[in-house]
């Protein structure tokens, strides 16, 4: 009887050293040796592992390998070294053949790093091993494994800056491998390394990213942290939606949030505060304290806005403006009747919140706080929904539906409704309104 050529008595140091062995030997041969199952201890080490041909079980071809402790190594035993199909006359056959072997990938990632083309690797590795049967589809392959691994968990960083436009952009980008404060501190402290001095941050807004959160003070010990709204909103919905089972109070809770938030003084800001502490004793948690944010975002509203009081207006400016008014082309439109009592005539910007601007540039806000407008003009209308409800009863869904926006430009189903918002105007700012349509 013929002895097998897996027949052997040599300890392996390890598992790899044996299988190695193995597939060199089956290799030759023409077959291809794969493990079928293993065996592991208590303590999860693998202790035994079973051997088959690569076609599966149907086949004869059976061994064994284990480890041996008073060897401390690994020994093969064969079970059965019968196969009942013919050997490959050609390797480059079975994709396991063309696996890459541990230093041939290594010699990869070498060779791809030096912009190598797949081609080039392909001879090369041939060179080294003339049994090698890998082609060119499994150099492009492992290239392709190659890349993804390098990008996997690559963190990118986007530092951008706020203009006084409420406009952003681009100040720096970064990978980083994980989200560390080491990672974290690598890349702020190269950007604050490209700043001058007078440049550097004095407000940081960020998500709750702990680490984050302390390398910006580690580098930037005196800026101001703030968090960034939109997360603030989207914990307030994770945390608080499911407490407030009403969808009219949940809209209700919303809306006053962010004319909360947006409040563009500090007297607004506790107004609407006060307004709002009914509905948050109800649930667990606490404003925070307007002294506790830095001065620059005690504004949280940052749209442009046109103040007059550091302008100075002379008799003869404010003279022609008045005379302008009776020559203005909008005063053809007005009935003769209210001309004695028209001061000024402005333009406004046709965005679809025109309405919105035009009561923001009567009240002296001036036409950038249209938002506002909107903000105090929905508060007005949840805060007494009832009543509004009882007095408007058919438009009071469009009522509401055109006052919950804040882009510009607004759609027409966004636009103020007419005359019905007059009745929140007046009662929200305490003014008479004059509303004149054809």
């Amino acid at each position: 009887m013929a002895t097998s050529p897996f027949f052997t008595d040599q300890v392996f140091e390890s598992r790899e050293e044996l299988m190695q062995w193995v597939q060199n030997m089956a290799f030759s041969l023409g077959y291809i040796i794969v493990t079928r199952r293993t065996k592991a201890k208590e303590n999860g080490v693998v202790s035994y592992v079973t051997l088959i041909c690569d076609r599966g079980s149907e086949y004869k071809f059976k061994e064994s390998s284990s480890y041996l402790k008073q060897y401390d190594g690994w020994t093969l035993r064969v079970i059965c070294d019968q196969h009942n199909h013919q050997p490959a006359q050609h390797m480059d056959g079975h994709a396991y053949a063309r696996r890459l072997k541990e230093n041939e990938n290594k010699l990869l990632v070498d060779l791809t790093s030096k912009n190598v083309t797949p081609r080039d690797i392909l001879s090369t590795l041939k060179e080294q091993d003339e049994n090698n049967v890998s082609t060119l589809k499994t150099i492009c392959n492992a290239r392709q494994k190659l890349r993804s691994s390098q990008n996997v968990c690559k963190t990118l960083i986007q530092i951008v800056g706020v203009t006084s436009t409420n406009k952003t952009f681009s100040i720096a980008f970064a990978f980083i491998i994980n989200k560390k404060e080491e990672n974290y501190n690598w890349a702020l402290t190269y950007l604050k390394l490209k700043l001058e001095e007078c440049m550097y941050l004095h407000v940081i807004v960020t998500d709750r990213e702990l680490a984050l959160m302390n390398t910006c003070q580690q580098v930037f010990p005196d800026a101001t942290r703030l968090l960034y709204r939109w997360h603030i909103i989207e914990n307030i919905k994770k945390h608080y939606r499911q407490s407030i089972k009403s969808q009219h109070e949940w809209d209700s809770f919303c809306a006053m949030w962010i004319v909360l938030v947006e409040s563009p003084t500090w007297i607004l800001y506790t107004e609407n505060y006060r307004k709002l502490q009914p509905m948050l004793s109800k649930y667990p948690g606490e404003c925070i304290p307007l002294d506790s944010i830095d001065v620059f975002w005690r504004k949280l509203d940052l749209s442009p806005s046109t103040s007059v009081e550091n302008k100075d207006i002379c008799c003869d400016d404010l003279n022609q403006m008045l005379e302008s008014c009776d020559t203005h082309p909008l005063m053809k439109e007005i009935p003769d009747m209210f001309h004695p009592y028209i001061t000024h005539v402005q333009y406004v910007r046709g965005d679809g919140n025109c309405r919105f601007r035009s009561i923001s540039v009567c009240l002296g806000y001036g036409e950038d706080q249209w938002l506002y407008v909107r903000h105090q003009l929905l508060d007005e209308l949840l805060s007494s929904y009832d009543v509004y409800a009882r007095v408007f009863t058919d438009g009071i869904d469009e009522l509401r539906n055109s006052l919950c926006f804040s882009q510009s430009p607004a759609p027409a189903e966004h636009w103020m409704v007419m005359p019905i918002t007059g009745a929140l105007i007046a009662n929200r700012f305490g003014v008479i309104l004059n509303y004149l349509t054809k």
